[in-house]
């Protein structure tokens, strides 16, 4: 009934305007207090008349247009548009021609009807200008439009305003991370003091500008300058203390203790003699000579040896002549007892027993003795289970193997272990030990086990390792330490050989840092980073993506793993069509939504009901399905009109 009465050609005089108002008003009352809420009018509490929304409108003009709509949320000449979602609180009206949006624009518009992006790298921007007013939208830029880079060396963004870093990476320092840390410095430095976390090796202080002390190995305390371990030669807090005199191998840094002495002494410090008749070195621990000089005997060779033995030289005997006495006084063994079966003991006054014979042809020929570091000690010993063996026929089966003697299968002879030498020459020292894992004039000592494989040799006065040095060592010796920043080292040089004790470090001796670019550690030889941090690329990860990226690029190619908004293309430097919203596909450029009033893949056309060139004009309003973009000639008429517009 309410469109009938619209639609009714009713002319009122121009004195009767007020009345007619009034009369609609009562009409419209009347209406409303039949009817009921509806809950599809776009969430106003209005009344429904024959199940249509009443109109936004609240004040109509006597043309039809109105000129003031029920909610500032609509606009239109009926009220029937609502106010563009970019606009803030969806608050806007006309002006003139114009929708105005009355509360400002949300962030990342601006314009009158907010329907323009802010510039790409603002989140919020001037409402008529190109200034960014909040934060930028890349964090790595600052500056009045958001287009100066901040320094490559912050972690975390800048200052919109001052480009000033929150902070630095390893190794740089200053309010935007431009100045370098001092250049001993390692773990990077204090961004306002530049004061260093720790100090490269050799170096302390605050600001690592102090050299260690000169003796010191493997550097020194960063704050207090104390040595961490002292070279060989020199002891205490500073190492400016030389160890004792007869020490060998160096001396410990604290207590002074030496590792060996020099031969000739003994003790923790080198400082007794060994016994005066010991034959080259002693023990150090416990004085015990490792051989007698001449005509002398016992554990510290205080023993005379007996008138008898001969002075002259000592015998040699080697485990292939025992061998070979064995044999001989086996077959010898044999052969008498054959021929002593063939006698008659009743034939002669001269017969005699085989151990009669023996020993008759040992006071006839007595053995020329030797003496021997101890009494009845391992040759010694020897030699009498042979006699033992020929004159009594018994074996060596009595002799077990030992279970003390350092891991070697070999057997006892009285309780002793045979000795680790295999070649001894006549002076008593030793040409060939058992085993190559042995040393010494008499292989008494074991190889260090800092030797890989514990196999060593003696060269001239110095053992030497054969086989390398194990992780960590290097020298003859393998008894010097590498670098601290190798885990393994060249033999006889500075040089690191395997990976860096510190995994952000890289280079022959391991002191150049990887880029602080580096996601995790870096190649030890070439430095490239295995990946970069979000927005850098290139093998030391030391370029920066471009610009317009998001979410980093690819280390090698460069190319981004998407854009900012508004940007499209391999390195995100082609925009998007002009009138999409919310961006663009990165490799189609197809619109992800387009603009208030435009349509389209690519946004490059009008949505039905709007035209003009930024299709911010609505179509005549008795177009059906929309008008022409640029001449406005409606497609279609609604019912009962006809005509291009």
């Amino acid at each position: 009934m309410v469109q009938i009465i619209f639609a009714m050609d009713i002319h009122f005089p121009r004195c009767h305007y007020w009345t007619t108002i009034l009369l609609l008003s009562l009409f419209f009352l009347n209406v409303s207090s039949t009817s009921t809420p509806c809950s599809h009018c776009d969430g106003n509490n209005v009344t429904c008349v024959d199940g249509v929304c009443l109109p936004r409108c609240v004040s109509v003009t006597s043309s039809g247009e109105c000129l003031q709509c029920l909610d500032s949320m609509f606009y239109g000449k009926h009220c029937e548009h609502d106010c563009p979602d970019t606009c803030l609180n969806s608050r806007c009206q006309m002006n003139n021609t114009r929708v105005v949006c009355t509360e400002g624009c949300v962030a990342g518009k601006k314009g009158d009807n907010c329907g323009m992006n802010c510039p790409t790298a603002c989140t919020q921007c001037e409402r008529y200008g190109e200034g960014c007013t909040g934060p930028c939208k890349n964090p790595r830029y600052y500056g009045p439009l958001c287009r100066t880079l901040c320094s490559s060396s912050c972690t975390d963004g800048c200052n919109r305003i001052t480009g000033e870093c929150g902070s630095c990476k390893p190794g740089y320092m200053g309010d935007k991370c431009d100045v370098t840390c001092p250049p001993n410095c390692r773990d990077g430095c204090d961004k306002d003091t530049g004061e260093c976390g720790s100090c490269e090796p050799g170096y302390t202080g605050d600001k690592c500008d102090a050299t260690c002390p000169p003796n010191c190995r493997d550097g020194c305390d960063k704050d207090t300058g104390e040595c961490d371990s002292c070279v060989p030669g020199y002891m205490r807090t500073y190492c400016n203390v030389t160890c004792p005199p007869n020490c060998r191998d160096g001396c410990g840094k604290d207590t002074g203790e030496c590792g060996s002495c020099v031969p000739g002494y003994r003790g923790d410090r080198c400082d007794v003699t060994c016994p005066p008749n010991c034959k080259g070195r002693c023990d150090k621990d416990t004085g015990d000579c490792g051989s007698c000089e001449p005509g002398y005997r016992g554990k510290f060779c205080n023993d005379s040896c007996p008138t008898q033995c001969k002075t002259d030289h000592t015998v040699a005997i080697t485990t292939g002549t025992v061998a070979v006495v064995i044999v001989l006084a086996l077959i010898i063994a044999f052969w008498r007892h054959t021929q002593k079966g063939n006698r008659t003991h009743a034939s002669g006054t001269n017969g005699t027993t085989h151990s009669e014979y023996s020993d008759s042809l040992a006071h006839r020929n007595p053995p020329q003795k030797t003496c021997n570091k101890e009494p009845f000690d391992r040759w010694p010993a020897m030699s009498k289970k042979i006699v033992f063996f020929v004159r009594d026929k018994s074996t060596f089966a009595a002799s077990t193997p030992c279970s003390n003697c350092d891991g070697n299968n070999v057997t006892c002879l009285d309780g002793v272990c045979l000795p680790r030498c295999v070649n001894v020459t006549s002076s008593g020292e030793c040409l060939q030990c058992l085993d190559s894992r042995f040393y010494g004039k008499r292989c008494e000592h074991d190889c260090p086990d800092t030797c890989l494989n514990s196999l060593c040799q003696m060269n001239n006065t110095r053992v030497v390792c054969t086989e390398g040095c194990v992780a960590g060592k290097k020298g003859d010796n393998c008894g010097m330490n590498c670098p601290t920043a190798c885990t393994q080292c060249e033999r006889y040089g500075d040089g690191c050989t395997g990976p860096c004790q510190n995994p952000r470090y890289y280079g022959p001796h391991c002191r150049t840092s990887c880029s602080s670019n580096c996601t995790d550690v870096c190649n030890r030889i070439t430095g490239e980073c295995g990946s970069c941090e979000p927005g850098y690329t290139g093998d030391k990860c030391d370029v920066t993506c471009p610009p317009n990226c998001r979410g980093g690029c690819d280390k090698d190619t460069g190319k981004c793993d998407s854009c900012v908004s508004g940007y499209r293309g391999k390195n995100c430097n082609d925009a998007c069509p002009s009138n999409c919203r919310d961006g663009c596909d990165q490799d189609t450029g197809e619109c992800g939504s387009c603009e208030p009033g435009y349509a389209g893949k690519y946004c490059g056309s009008c949505e039905p009901g709007y035209m003009g060139n930024k299709c911010d004009v609505t179509c005549p309003p008795n177009c059906r399905d929309g008008c022409d973009k640029d001449t406005g000639e409606c497609d279609r008429c609604v019912s009962g009109y006809r005509g291009k517009m």
